[in-house]
């Protein structure tokens, strides 16, 4: 199972995580998402944001722009984190789908934003 946390801004992947105001919250599950849940997070420091996306159970957030101190927070709570995607919500989150294998997400890379077919 994977928690997969995408930043959102008007339906897309936020330019920057640190900017946005709320969160998607994905279970995904033998490659099918089980649930979706809207998170406002408002304007959470850096602390803050790591530890709520830790007590929320997140282990993977995907995003635009992070900076490296809220990065460094996520890493050290064992969130994974794929920075540089672009793109709309459910694109984002069905390219993590279908890169999905039984041992976890492994494929999506940090730039790599390009549709794959």
């Amino acid at each position: 199972m994977e928690k997969v946390a995408i930043p959102i801004w008007e339906d897309r992947v936020s330019p920057v995580l640190d900017s946005a105001s709320k969160l998607q919250v994905s279970v995904i599950r033998s490659g099918n998402i089980e649930s979706n849940k809207l998170v406002e997070i408002g304007n959470l420091r850096e602390h803050e944001l790591a530890r709520l996306l830790n007590e929320l159970g997140v282990n993977l957030l995907i995003c635009g722009a992070i900076s490296e101190g809220l990065k460094g927070l996520c890493t050290r709570y064992g969130i994974r984190v794929i920075h540089s995607q672009t793109g709309d919500i459910e694109t984002t989150l069905d390219r993590c789908i279908s890169l999905y294998s039984g041992s976890g997400i492994s494929e999506l890379r940090s730039g790599d934003h390009k549709n794959r077919q």
